[in-house]
């Protein structure tokens, strides 16, 4: 019997290999104790089994950044890695993971990463989307007024798409 009570204490610490151990060793001293123990050991066998479980395998993260939760369920402790620096990992003591991507992507192209998340010899993978930023054009002024006798002037302007100048009157230079 303090095969059998220490075989149910490793069990229910999720110890299952060293249950099985205990749970054979009181079967073999005890015949009466062979139905719980068996029951016992397959309970064992089942729990030892690895798992892993993801909420979702795609993410989609506007241009702008921003972070998502994904819910991890396993038996066993897991990790997770992301290929990209652009986008991080946190790992919450609620069997959550964080995937941070906090800088905007001001690239007319949205950016792909894989974040790998793994538990034994168990891993699955999380692709990250983040998606492309709409084209557009800042200029730093609207209007140019200019002396009869002329000058130069400067414009300041931000793209993250091909730009040209059209229409310049004949008596200006770009």
């Amino acid at each position: 019997i303090d095969l059998f009570n220490k075989a149910k204490s490793l069990q229910a610490n999720g110890k299952y290999e060293e249950a099985i151990n205990y749970y054979e060793r009181a079967k073999a001293c005890d015949p009466y104790l062979t139905k719980g123990c068996d029951k016992g050991i397959k309970e064992c066998i089942e729990r030892s089994k690895e798992y892993l479980n993801i909420s979702d395998t795609e993410i989609i993260i506007p241009y702008q950044g921003s972070d998502s939760r994904i819910k991890i369920m396993s038996n066993l402790k897991w990790q997770a890695e992301s290929q990209y620096d652009w986008c991080k990992t946190e790992m919450t003591d609620k069997n959550e993971l964080i995937i941070q991507c906090r800088e905007a992507n001001n690239s007319t192209r949205e950016k792909i990463n894989y974040v790998k998340v793994k538990s034994g010899s168990l891993y699955q993978t999380i692709r990250v989307v983040q998606a492309a930023r709409p084209e557009y054009i800042d200029v730093s002024a609207t209007s140019l007024s200019f002396p009869a006798n002329g000058t130069e002037q400067s414009l300041q302007i931000e793209s993250n798409a091909k730009w040209s100048v059209s229409a310049v009157p004949t008596w200006c230079a770009i």
